[in-house]
């Protein structure tokens, strides 16, 4: 690598000046967390070890208290010179005295967030990358805070700034809002439609530069010291483009003109002469700060270790070390003079080095383009002529400073140290010589700026050179060519550096140009799609030379937003968990903007003819194995045709099926490398990776019997994770990883909040001991006393989310929920998606309405934060939902309420819903035998890893697996088992005696397609009951299609039953029916019947009641769910009150007598084992065993359940629908 000399003429300002500049007073605040920081470093040793936590907490109560606390602690001295505490010690005065880092921003509900906006990257067809696009959109939600009130209040114990808007943090470490960060942030958010919390970002910078002079670094007391690159304006800029929003522009004009002041006066301009002796004012970058930067203190001191000078020396490095920090290049050989020296004392940043590419042209020039323009379109025409001049003298500055016609480049230009006069060399060499010729990725950021890129002869120059540079690699464009262990150095790719160039080739008029752009964009995509899947996060930088690889380097691991802070008491958080999980703004941002229309454009992702293609012919791989096989593939490898047209990009997969079986995966091509296994995975949250620990520990120490995994993630912390988790960390370990029970119950009770804690109790304002009208056709006085039992069980299950779970929701995994809720009862501490429909039963029998509608409310809730009804109110439960039964819920409220604005309120969740199920990996296309095609749909979770709340039972069910791609294969049986609501049973297995054949995925569900037709059939109803005709004429011709699948898939005239239908492992195109019906004896068999359109068909009614008679599941006390004593629990002899209710509701709402006469006579069995079991046990039981009338059920992963909402609301539903006369005998 070469390195610049110096030969021109120096600076206007000389280098005395830089030891003597300004430099912001620290506050006394940050002075003591400075000593804590040290002290913290000699106490705790360097593993693990943020410098930055120990600046970021705040004290909780005044300064001179903790002060004195913290002198008086007992001091000893290390070999080194340095003193340190005994930990303990510490350790509680970090717990007395100090909040944990992060604990001063709370969550924040942006106001304009929609889980799907209407028109979001309409260009984007391919369900997976669209649903992976959706997860990257919902990350805002995660990464949006506000100050807390304490900051505003006691601003005098928070290194925090108050800030009078929302904001967007990047996450992990970076617990607060970041000056040039935002601008990707931004974009990104524009393409979220979220125009609302963009505004808001803009509200705060100013807010900052208005209070400081400038923007600040990021929004803490230690970054009023410098600022970043000034993006203000491009951030106003296309805030207007997308709003037209003039109020907005005008408003902020005044502070764009003072940010411009800020960094073209005082130590930042720089006046030097170009070859021809002409002058030009440029800008530099030049913190106000000569010290070590307070949130790194440590590591500046060890980089300074060699320089013996402590007085002018040491002040000018850490000068040269915050001035880098502002460049936003912290750090990289670009700024070093000696490549070799990794002593940041060579660094050239501040006062020696000029910059033109993301800093100088990029920033300076946009933002004298975007005053102009806002000017312009605010009728200030002044101010728009004055800053259009400027503009034009910085273009002819860059041209004749950094331009390298020769090379193509823009190159940073190094000054003088020396003091040396341009008249010592000669024109064109001097400036030659004085320009950084290494490559480094800021050399072609100019092409960003419309001066440079409307320019098609100078683009296609820069494209050129840009090709042959090196720095474009396999999954992106490189930092620099110089693999130096600095962060912004090979083979790091940064968000930001790849979307001004792309974009600046883009906007070009060279198709060359634009070819390459989107070479680059799509490799980008694929690797942040590759890591992704792979660890389940956004990061902060990639590895460019291996597709599917996050960056390293640095100062600190790989940074991680995580929702339990990013640190805790004593020490933060372990970095290999810091390092897997990452959701950084510009990189959620950046990911986002390849996918705009009208930016890239407007890359096209779709399968072509998806929903033309048969999947009984593909098999169980799925879309999934497409996408993967060809993400981080060499293109070289595949066979597959792309066509251009108005350069767009479109990926024919169709095409592509015969090369994917056939093409050779290496196995260093991780996400590829389980092809059809690697379908969408939810993100773990670092909370559920420990609480699984715990469980795992719990399983060891206390052993099997009475254990229930559950507990150990339904737990909530008393501290912050990373105080907990560096507990748990230091008990001490037998050999098997157990400790002792003693050790281990302290823990639990030092440490964890029991299962549970997150829900209060509540008491429901409908709630009456007897209801008005409560049950008319029972007339038996034993029986109705039994059922105001029952109904009083209500108040019992009320529960509603405690404020402590809203106030710090990174230590629970209880999800918080807007109204009060009905739990099912025992181990099932939250609200349940399928078990509320029954419980809506069973509250309007109680009349109530009130309840009822507060469940369907927080359902919508789970469905607009997630995109689905969640399985249930639990962050583990995010990757799979339930049975769909919303729109049931609601046309059964709006049946006994009438009220209309609940309806319509209700209705676009219930096309939300619907489109959640009829498309992405659940919606599968057939062929009947006559060739025709069905749309239908089966369950499918994002998951592909032990389940949280099972995980110690899932790793011993796979224990006998050897393959870990067939492990993640079987683990997202399993979670989609989980999402059918019966879990487990041998209606899922191929072998019905081996539970590692769950082919839940390859079976397509005749109750979950009921299900849908309900679906459509509600959505249609409450349409026209609010008079949306459109909606009601659109769902009753998908009612009408579906009805018509159901038919020709899963109807048996023969045997007059409704068979589930399993997909082929196959390739042929037609299906033969008989060979993929489930012919076998289940419950769910008949769930069509509880449709209209099947139930008032007399004839089919008749022949579906013979061989319901005669199948064998109509036993002693109710229906049983299969004739297979599996010991799982949806099998035989359990029956489940859901399948007794649809399976009766269906037969009695018939035109067959003989239909009515068996439903109640069902009814009146269930009713009497419910009866008895009650009597027996006092309580209500989740399933009865049907062989004999008054035993509960049993089986399946845990002990029996009690409580329990659905059987308490069918029992109220069957009494309400059938009475119970005085003469009816009660009991067995």
């Amino acid at each position: 690598m070469e390195e610049p000399t110096h030969k021109h003429s120096p600076p206007s300002t000389g280098d005395n000046d830089v030891v003597d500049a300004t430099v912001v007073p620290t506050t006394p605040l940050l002075a003591f967390l400075e000593r804590l920081q040290e002290t913290a470093l000699q106490t705790l040793g360097k593993k693990g070890f943020d410098a930055k936590y120990y600046i970021d907490v705040s004290l909780k109560s005044d300064l001179s208290s903790a002060q004195k606390a913290f002198d008086e602690l007992p001091k000893r001295s290390r070999p080194n010179g340095s003193v340190a505490v005994p930990v303990e010690d510490f350790e509680k005065f970090v717990t007395e005295y100090l909040e944990p880092a992060g604990s001063d921003l709370v969550a924040h509900e942006p106001v304009d967030f929609v889980a799907e906006p209407d028109g979001f990257l309409p260009k984007v067809e391919n369900p997976e990358v669209r649903a992976w696009a959706l997860e990257v959109h919902s990350l805002w939600k995660i990464l949006i805070r506000k100050v807390s009130d304490g900051v505003g209040e006691h601003p005098e114990r928070h290194t925090l700034l108050p800030l009078p808007e929302p904001m967007l943090i990047p996450g992990s470490r970076f617990l607060e809002v970041y000056y040039w960060d935002s601008y990707w942030a931004i974009r990104g958010l524009m393409v979220s439609k979220m125009y609302e919390t963009a505004k808001s970002i803009v509200t705060n910078l100013i807010y900052l530069l208005d209070t400081y002079g400038h923007v600040l670094n990021g929004a803490r007391a230690y970054y009023t010291n410098r600022s970043e690159p000034p993006l203000l304006s491009a951030m106003v800029s296309e805030i207007y483009n997308r709003t037209g929003d003039l109020e907005f522009a005008r408003k902020s004009l005044p502070a764009l003109i003072k940010e411009h002041k800020f960094w073209t006066t005082g130590k930042h301009i720089v006046t030097v002469h170009d070859a021809q002796g002409a002058k030009y004012s440029l800008s530099r970058y030049f913190a106000m700060w000569n010290k070590p930067r307070p949130e790194s203190g440590t590591i500046d001191k060890k980089a300074a270790a060699k320089i013996s000078d402590n007085g002018p020396g040491k002040q000018l490095f850490y000068r040269e070390v915050a001035s880098t920090a502002e460049s936003g290049w912290d750090f990289s050989t670009r700024w070093m003079r000696l490549y070799n020296t990794v002593h940041h004392i060579h660094f050239a940043c501040g006062f020696e080095y000029l910059f033109a590419q993301a800093n100088d042209v990029l920033d300076f020039g946009q933002l004298e383009l975007d005053i102009a323009l806002l000017a312009n379109v605010t009728g200030e025409e002044t101010v728009a002529k004055s800053f259009s001049e400027a503009s034009q003298i910085r273009k002819k500055a860059i041209e004749s400073v950094f331009w390298n016609a020769e090379k193509g480049q823009w190159f940073d230009y190094w000054l003088n140290d020396d003091g040396s006069s341009s008249k010592e060399c000669q024109p064109h060499i001097c400036q030659i010589a004085n320009q950084n010729q290494n490559a480094f990725a800021s050399n072609y950021a100019p092409l960003w700026i419309d001066l440079f890129h409307s320019d098609t002869a100078l683009a296609e120059q820069v494209t050129a050179s840009l090709e042959s540079s090196g720095l474009v690699l396999a999954a992106g464009i490189a930092t620099s060519l110089t693999n130096s262990g600095q962060q912004w150095d090979f083979p790091n790719g940064w968000p930001p550096l790849q979307h001004q160039i792309v974009e600046g080739l883009v906007r070009s008029g060279s198709e060359k140009a634009k070819e390459l752009a989107e070479e680059i964009a799509v490799r980008w995509i694929n690797s942040n799609y590759a890591v992704y899947k792979k660890t389940g996060a956004m990061h902060e930088k990639l590895d460019v030379r291996a597709c599917g690889e996050f960056g390293g380097g640095g100062e600190y691991v790989s940074q991680a937003h995580k929702e339990e802070g990013s640190g805790g008491l004593g020490r933060p958080t372990d970095p290999a968990v810091r390092g897997s999980l990452v959701r950084l703004p510009w990189r959620s941002g950046g990911a986002m903007t390849f996918f705009m229309p009208g930016l890239l454009m407007e890359f096209d992702y779709r399968i072509a003819a998806a929903d033309e293609v048969s999947l009984v012919a593909l098999g169980p791989i799925g879309p999934g194995l497409f996408l993967c096989s060809l993400f981080c593939r060499p293109a070289s490898t595949l066979i597959f045709t792309i066509t251009m047209a108005n350069h767009h990009l479109h990926f024919l997969f169709l095409l592509l099926l015969p090369s994917l079986f056939w093409l050779p995966i290496s196995a260093a091509e991780s996400s590829s490398s389980c092809g059809g296994h690697q379908g969408p995975v939810v993100p773990i949250t670092p909370l559920l990776s420990f609480l699984v620990r715990v469980q795992e520990t719990a399983l060891q120490t206390l052993g099997g019997r009475n254990f229930d995994p559950k507990f150990y993630v339904d737990v909530s912390l008393r501290f912050n994770l990373s105080h907990t988790q560096k507990v748990f960390d230091d008990l001490p370990r037998r050999r098997d990883g157990s400790v002792s029970v003693q050790e281990f119950q302290r823990f639990v009770a030092g440490y964890l909040e029991s299962a549970g804690n997150g829900l209060v109790l509540h008491q429901p304002v409908d709630f009456v001991a007897e209801p008005e009208g409560f049950l008319p056709k029972v007339k038996n006085a034993k029986v109705r006393a039994w059922a105001l039992e029952v109904h009083s069980l209500w108040r019992n299950l009320s529960r509603k989310v405690s404020d402590e779970v809203r106030e710090s929701p990174d230590l629970h995994t209880l999800l918080p929920l807007p109204e009060p809720v009905v739990i099912p009862g025992s181990r099932f501490r939250e609200v349940y998606y399928w078990d509320s429909y029954w419980v809506i039963r069973g509250l309007l029998a109680s009349k109530m309405y009130d309840t009822a509608k507060s469940i369907v409310t927080n359902l919508i809730y789970l469905l607009d934060t997630y995109g689905h009804v969640l399985n249930g109110a639990r962050s583990y439960y995010t990757n799979r939902s339930q049975p769909p039964l919303l729109s049931a819920m609601v046309y059964e409220i709006y049946n006994r309420t009438g009220d209309v604005k609940f309806a319509r309120k209700a209705l676009p969740a219930l096309i939300k819903e619907h489109e959640f199920w009829t498309s992405g990996e659940h919606k599968i296309t057939v062929q009947d035998g006559q060739a025709a095609k069905h749309s239908l749909s089966r369950y499918y979770a994002k998951w592909n890893k032990p389940r949280p709340e099972s995980a110690t039972i899932d790793r011993d069910s796979a224990a006998n697996i050897s393959d870990s791609c067939e492990k993640q294969d079987f683990y997202r049986e399993v979670a989609s088992t989980a999402e059918s609501g019966w879990d487990f049973s041998t209606r899922w297995m191929r072998n019905t005696s081996d539970f590692t054949t769950l082919s839940t995925t390859s079976i397509l569900p005749v109750d979950l397609n009921t299900y849908l037709l309900k679906l459509e059939l509600d959505i249609a109803f409450l349409a026209k009951a609010t008079a949306n005709r459109t909606v009601a004429r659109r769902f009753t011709k998908a009612s009408e299609a579906r009805i018509q699948a159901i038919k020709s898939v899963f109807w048996n005239a023969k045997k007059g039953q409704w068979f589930d239908y399993w997909l082929n492992h196959g390739s042929a195109h037609k299906t033969q029916k008989g060979n993929h019906q489930n012919q076998n004896a289940f419950a769910s068999n008949f769930v069509p019947l509880w449709i209209d359109q099947f139930h008032s068909d007399k004839v089919l009614v008749e022949r579906v009641l013979k061989s319901f008679k005669s199948s064998g599941l109509i036993r002693a006390t109710g229906i049983a769910t299969s004739l297979t004593n599996s010991g799982q629990q949806w099998d035989f002899p359990n029956g489940w009150a859901p399948l007794q209710h649809v399976v009766v509701e269906g037969l009695a709402r018939s035109g067959s007598s003989k239909a009515k006469a068996l439903a109640e006579e069902i009814a009146v069995r269930w009713i009497n084992s419910n009866y008895i079991v009650y009597n027996n046990t006092g309580a209500m039981h989740e399933k009865l065993d049907v062989e004999a009338c008054g035993e509960f059920g049993g089986g399946g992963e845990y002990v029996p359940q009690t409580g329990f909402g659905w059987t308490n609301g069918v029992v109220l539903a069957f009494l309400e629908e059938f009475g119970w006369p005085q003469d009816r005998k009660l009991g067995c």
